[in-house]
């Protein structure tokens, strides 16, 4: 099972402070999250494995407020490989596969890698060096029945381990 997903982020300058949160809540896409700000959200038409890619981005400036780049949840329902996703091995496999294509194609390296669950869903946390130490992309990944979702945020190598970043992480829940 091989998939492909090219993220590419723009960073452009937008000031907000996380006293400006913005909570989307997602009843059709099964989640609900909490930006700094409001974020930008955008539909992408499927691949040969996935629906349409539901994308909400957030670019922020670096300030006082806010010390990451961007912040972001991608949410697609993947739709003919269900039977062969339900072995746990194989889930396993993918999610860490994705990262590593993921690094690869951001010409990155994954300086750390984990698995998780949410609500005892299989998972991957991961965080990739981007651009020999001009950022991390610390990303995690979940799988929940058919649908996948993304969750990333980009920051300078810096400012890891910022409060910011959990903080975005422990906001997101799945919805019944």
């Amino acid at each position: 099972m091989k998939k492909y997903l090219i993220l590419i982020f723009v960073f452009t300058s937008s000031f907000a402070a996380w006293s400006q949160d913005t909570t989307i809540v997602r009843k059709d896409l099964g989640f609900s999250i909490t930006f700094p700000g409001s974020p930008i959200y955008t539909i992408n038409p499927g691949g040969e494995f996935n629906e349409e890619v539901h994308t909400y981005l957030y670019k922020t400036s670096l300030s006082e407020y806010d010390s990451n780049l961007a912040y972001s949840v991608i949410n697609f329902v993947i739709i003919d490989t269900m039977n062969i996703l339900k072995q746990a091995e194989v889930i396993d496999s993918a999610l860490h596969e994705g990262a590593r294509k993921a690094a690869k194609g951001l010409n990155g390296q994954i300086i750390e890698e984990n698995r998780i669950t949410i609500d005892s869903f299989p998972g991957n946390e991961t965080k990739i060096d981007f651009r020999n130490g001009f950022a991390i992309i610390h990303s995690k990944m979940f799988l929940v029945e058919s649908k996948m979702y993304l969750l990333q945020v980009i920051y300078p190598t810096e400012n890891k381990g910022n409060r910011d970043i959990d903080k975005f992480f422990n906001s997101f829940r799945l919805l019944p």
